[in-house]
């Protein structure tokens, strides 16, 4: 080969001359993977059986220490609140009549739960809400005892329910005025008639056909 050869052969590659991405063979435009992507950052490894029960016992502190906080902010009226039951950490809530969760909240609890599209019930004929408790089957006791804050209803024995009383009908006053008979209209010690066949009252065949009688 020339000089000249040589020079093109090393600037167009050592395959015979064939720059890369081109088929010897056919030349045709071979199709080259696009630059390899960076490998993913590796996902952090799950917590050890250690790590999560040091996790729980750090959350059980930090509640005891909201459980205080909240009772000594709230101080006698901490009776009113009851540990909330759907939260994973301790809440609370108020258990006492027209402070309980506003029906947007329980609409949104449903959502969270998957109950978006309850039922829809339709009232009893023959049940009303219990008024000594505001339906919630249990009243406060003003106690001040752990577990003691609130009782059974007795009224509605803690159902929240109780069964509907029919209001009776009125009584009717009847005048029985109108249909009494005048003392003007009785003459006391009246004699009976006689009756059709002439006899007078005692006879023994009064009121017979004396056809019947022989007489």
């Amino acid at each position: 080969m020339s000089e000249l050869e040589n020079e093109i052969a090393e600037e167009m590659g050592a395959d015979n001359g064939v720059p890369d991405g081109i088929d010897p063979e056919t030349g045709e435009i071979i199709e080259q993977d696009g630059e390899s992507e960076a490998p993913e950052a590796a996902a952090p490894p799950p917590p050890t059986e250690k790590e999560i029960e040091a996790r729980m016992r750090a959350l059980e502190k930090q509640a005891a220490k909201h459980a205080a906080a909240v009772e000594k902010i709230m101080g006698d009226d901490f009776a009113m609140l009851v540990p909330s039951p759907v939260d994973w950490t301790p809440g609370f809530i108020f258990n006492v009549p027209g402070m309980q969760p506003l029906p947007e909240q329980v609409a949104e609890l449903h959502a969270i739960l998957g109950d978006a599209q309850s039922v829809e019930y339709l009232p009893a004929t023959d049940a009303e809400a219990c008024s000594k408790c505001n339906a919630l089957g249990e009243v406060l006791t003003g106690s001040r005892k752990p577990g003691q804050e609130t009782k059974l209803c007795s009224t509605c024995t803690g159902s929240g329910w109780v069964t509907k009383v029919k209001p009776l009908a009125p009584v009717q006053q009847i005048d029985y005025s109108a249909n009494s008979i005048s003392s003007t209209n009785v003459v006391p010690n009246q004699p009976i008639a006689a009756d059709r066949f002439g006899r007078p009252y005692g006879h023994p065949h009064y009121g017979l056909d004396p056809a019947q009688i022989g007489v």
